[in-house]
């Protein structure tokens, strides 16, 4: 997908409160190999140094992750 289509699905998951991984990972988030999400997944922003994603990991529709 590239060009409009990649921006409109870009917005749409921008306005469902997802934030892309890339920010959460400049955020600290700590990621392993093979993750990959599907749309409607939310990862807190807030606390992201306190979530750790293992290796080989798929969150499905509507994931929340979070810290506690």
């Amino acid at each position: 997908m590239t060009g409009v289509g990649a921006f409109i699905k870009a917005l749409v998951k921008r306005l469902n409160g997802e934030i892309p991984i890339k920010t959460l990972i400049k955020r600290w988030l700590n990621v392993g190999e093979n993750f990959s999400r599907q749309y409607g997944c939310f990862i807190v922003p807030g606390f992201c140094h306190l979530i750790t994603i293992g290796n080989n990991v798929t969150f499905s529709k509507k994931c929340y992750a979070s810290c506690s």
